[in-house]
């Protein structure tokens, strides 16, 4: 399995909030992006992702069916940068 060689800290308290409040809406036009033609999109879009993700913690769950849909789909992208940030998905999850 791939691991990435970096701890994760937690974001502060404030950012979380503000987070959690707004990813309804950005959710799904990261989800369109990710499987998007453009490469620098789909690279941007995970590692946006990957930022909501650790920001969000438990709130993403209400998200997990169509983030793990487009985590599937990302991770056969030929851009190693995606696939990266895709990967880095799990140690999120895992904390």
């Amino acid at each position: 399995m791939f691991f990435l060689n970096y701890t994760v800290t937690r974001p502060s308290l404030g950012c979380r909030t503000i987070v959690a409040r707004h990813v309804i809406n950005i959710f799904p036009g990261v989800i369109h992006d990710i499987t998007d033609w453009v490469i620098l999109n789909r690279q941007k879009s995970a590692q946006l992702m990957y930022g909501l993700i650790l920001n969000c913690e438990d709130k993403a769950t209400m998200h997990v069916e169509p983030v793990l849909q487009s985590m599937m789909k990302a991770c056969l992208d030929e851009s190693p940068i995606v696939v990266k940030y895709v990967r880095a998905y799990y140690l999120i999850s895992s904390n």
